[in-house]
């Protein structure tokens, strides 16, 4: 049988039909074999050892920076959202032909507004700026 990236780790009392379930299925879907190997129960007595409590607390402590990291990315979609509408409505209002719609920003930063090539990412990060 050749050999498979992938392993399959199955235990439990029916293991081997399991097994062979998972194994038929994994071949038809992926079109490769998935090498089945069974888990032995630790010895009696032996101890088994739970979650690292050192990883359990480091995970635990990227929570609330993980919540914030997301809800900035939620905000800068909603806000790249919001900058294209806005520029496809002044360039429809204001077509570069009609004149030069400039923005300055409180960083000093110039952006020309009803151009067709307004850059969505420069009106992002200049807002960004002015917000800082």
């Amino acid at each position: 049988m050749p050999m498979s990236p992938y392993a399959l780790e199955i235990s439990g009392s029916d293991a081997a039909a399991v097994a062979a379930d998972l194994q038929a299925a994994w071949s038809q879907e992926f079109a490769e074999p998935l090498v089945p190997r069974r888990e032995t129960p630790p010895a009696a007595g032996g101890v088994e050892r739970a979650a690292d409590p050192i990883a359990v607390a480091a995970l635990i402590l990227t929570i609330p920076q993980t919540a914030l990291a997301m809800h900035d990315i939620a905000q800068r979609m909603d806000l790249v959202q919001k900058l294209t509408r806005f520029l496809a409505w002044v360039r429809q209002r204001f077509p570069a032909a009609s004149g030069r719609l400039l923005l300055r920003t409180p960083s000093g930063r110039t952006l020309i507004i009803n151009s067709d090539d307004a850059d969505v990412v420069a009106f992002l990060t200049a807002l960004e700026e002015g917000r800082a």
